[in-house]
């Protein structure tokens, strides 16, 4: 992995962000994807242009259904042979069926999947079967401080709400318009 030499983070919100951090550490040109913010730290380019420009694809973006099997078998028609998709946001940004093909042609090089779709992942779905994919269930975060942190957020959020501040994390801001 340390041989790569472009990551590509779809979602520069805040684990993504993190993750640009800790790429561009390990000496990485990071660029990314993230319809949702105008500006980031890094190079941000439309989603088809980044497909051929990736040795490393890291998805940190939410699930609505536009974002649904976004990586897809045009997506992998369209990436760079060799490259190493991890997905540790939903599982439903990747179709696995076409994850398998891509493994299969070489597009895909390797996988780590945190999160899959269904999850967890039937036993006789075939990317159990492949040495070249790593599947955890869902547990990216779970480690003593990544739950310490996850504590701190809430309470942050919930005091910033009382306080009648807008949440800086809220995920259905819909909930802060009026009624009609």
């Amino acid at each position: 992995f340390f041989k790569q030499k472009t990551a590509y983070e779809i979602g520069v919100r805040l684990v993504g962000s993190e993750m640009c951090i800790r790429d561009r550490a390990l000496g990485m040109e990071v660029v990314a994807h993230d319809p949702f913010v105008d500006h980031a730290e890094v190079e941000l380019l439309p989603l088809e242009e980044f497909w051929p420009r990736c040795d490393a694809i890291s998805l940190h973006a939410p699930l609505p259904d536009d974002t649904r099997c976004m990586v897809d078998a045009a997506a992998f028609a369209a990436m760079r042979p060799g490259v190493i998709l991890v997905n540790t946001a939903r599982g439903g940004l990747v179709d696995h069926e076409a994850l398998a093909a891509a493994l299969d042609d070489g597009t895909v090089r390797a996988a780590g999947l945190d999160v899959t779709d269904p999850e967890p992942l039937p036993f006789d779905h075939p990317l159990w079967q492949r040495r070249e994919v790593m599947v955890t269930p869902h547990v990216a975060s779970a480690t003593v401080r990544g739950r310490e942190r996850m504590v701190d957020m809430a309470v942050e959020q919930v005091l910033m709400a009382l306080a009648g501040e807008r949440p800086t994390h809220l995920v259905n801001p819909e909930v802060l318009e009026p009624p009609e």
